[in-house]
């Protein structure tokens, strides 16, 4: 699937560490490569679209706050996304909207 550019939510380095960026879109994430902007994985498992996601360190999960379109990925629920089964694991729900995520070694 290719989306366009007015499809972009937010991009954001993944970690001081990693040479990548990670584009939240109107269906879910991709992450490239900096130097070459190569897709190194795209995840479109969020109908609703995203507007914040972070990894866990340089694990398979992923924080992720969606924009609020969906009722599943309302922009007030922290919602944990594990990549290697394809599915949310978890979900903490907070009386105001989510503006940032930080994880521990971003």
């Amino acid at each position: 699937m290719v989306e366009s550019a007015s499809q972009i939510n937010s991009i954001r380095f993944t970690s001081e560490q990693d040479c990548n960026f990670i584009v939240c879109t109107a269906t879910g994430f991709r992450i490239h490569e900096t130097t070459s902007g190569k897709l190194l994985k795209a995840c479109h498992a969020f109908e609703g679209g995203l507007m914040h996601c972070r990894p866990l360190g340089r694990s398979n999960i992923f924080m992720v706050v969606g924009t609020g379109k969906a009722a599943s990925e309302e922009r007030n629920r922290l919602v944990v996304w594990d990549d290697a089964v394809g599915k949310r694991v978890g979900s903490v729900q907070f009386h105001r909207s989510i503006v940032d995520i930080w994880t521990e070694g971003t």
